[in-house]
């Protein structure tokens, strides 16, 4: 049975905290925000700064601790400081504090780690924590000046996911590249052994594939020409008739068109959009030149246009080969390193162009395959209002 001594001495410890806690939480606010300077000094810091006492109770913020956090001085002065962590700090947290305040100096908090803070709303997000301390003659106070780091870390992420795609491309375009300077070399040896002995026939064939290989690489050279052109550019959009377009990349496609006998069916007429010509021109070849490769025998391809409401169009191009798995058209868009493509035809350029090319003008590409039913690949533009 509990002693009402013992309650009535708890709740005057209690009291006495409260109270302890008020004094402290004034003399704070008379410390920091008596004088106008260092008022204004504390409410012009680009971080979020609050101070916290050797129990770890926050006792005072600034109004950008307000801009990051969500939390009013009303709201959050009184409270322990694990009331802006993540659940899986708060442990650990109190033996932050027991050390700082054992050896009180400047210093960044968790250096070589990943910290976080927690918004009002229980979101989240990456921090860079300064620690400083003041001795006054209630006792040492602690100054923390917390930097939201979410813009650093997305901008890190972003870069560390395109040195990875840059690593996958370039060990992609290597290989691809070597492996046609084999073909010149391994045949020219050939051409070169068997030039009193076999038929000219034979040494036409032989011929063939060596300019073939050549133009091969000049393609690749040519794409990764565009390929930096277009990261560097910026996009000047005109408007683009997009048929003209269309026909100009088939026309650089019509000896592969007439080696395949593929047919291609275009629509009488498309709408004129916002874009690019020269750029607009080479996805089409690139988007074309994939259709015929996966085609399947005489291929035929099937290029055309819906209209949205939000006068944005979706143009498509469809070839009816043997498509492709979800699983396949995952890595294709989205390479990921040391993945192998044996099933991929070419050099795998022409897609890293096209999904550049759009980015630059506000699209995307878009890929809908079934196995055994063909692949459609589309993307949309803002029609020009005729």
């Amino acid at each position: 049975m509990t002693n009402k001594s013992d309650v009535s001495q708890a709740k005057i410890q209690d009291l006495e905290q409260q109270l302890a806690l008020q004094r402290r939480i004034s003399f704070a606010a008379g410390l920091f925000q008596g004088n106008v300077t260092v008022r204004t000094l504390i409410e012009s810091f680009a971080e979020a700064f609050l101070v916290v006492d050797e129990s770890g109770t926050i006792i005072l913020t600034n109004q950008r601790f307000q801009d990051v956090f969500g939390y009013t001085p009303e709201e959050i002065v009184g409270n322990d400081l694990t009331a802006i962590l993540p659940d899986r700090f708060r442990s650990a947290h109190k033996e932050h504090i027991r050390t700082f305040f054992a050896d009180p100096r400047m210093r960044s908090m968790g250096t070589g780690l990943q910290l976080a803070g927690q918004r009002r709303n229980g979101q989240e997000f990456p921090v860079e924590v300064s620690l400083s301390h003041l001795e006054t003659e209630n006792g040492i106070m602690a100054m923390a000046f917390v930097t939201d780091i979410t813009e650093r870390v997305n901008a890190e992420r972003a870069i560390r996911k395109q040195n990875q795609a840059l690593d996958t491309f370039a060990q992609m375009v290597a290989h691809d590249l070597k492996s046609l300077i084999t073909t010149i070399n391994g045949y020219s040896g050939l051409l070169k052994e068997s030039i009193h002995n076999d038929t000219a026939e034979k040494r036409d064939e032989l011929l063939d594939t060596i300019v073939d290989a050549g133009f091969q690489m000049s393609d690749i050279i040519t794409e990764l020409l565009l390929l930096a052109r277009v990261r560097r550019e910026d996009v000047r959009t005109e408007p683009v008739p997009m048929l003209p377009a269309i026909k100009a990349a088939l026309k650089r496609l019509q000896p592969r068109v007439e080696e395949l006998g593929a047919r291609i069916a275009l629509p009488p007429e498309l709408p004129v959009v916002h874009g690019h010509t020269r750029w607009l021109e080479e996805v089409w070849y690139n988007l074309a030149s994939n259709a015929l490769a996966y085609g399947g025998p005489s291929p035929v391809v099937e290029i055309g246009h819906t209209s949205g409401e939000d006068g944005s169009i979706r143009f498509w191009i469809k070839d009816e080969g043997q498509g492709l798995s979800a699983e396949q058209v995952r890595q294709l868009m989205e390479p990921v390193e040391g993945t192998s493509y044996s099933w991929v035809q070419g050099h795998g350029l022409g897609l890293t162009v096209v999904r550049n090319i759009l980015e630059k003008l506000d699209s995307a590409l878009h890929v809908e395959c079934l196995e055994g039913d063909g692949c459609k690949f589309s993307f949309h533009l803002l029609s020009v209002q005729q």
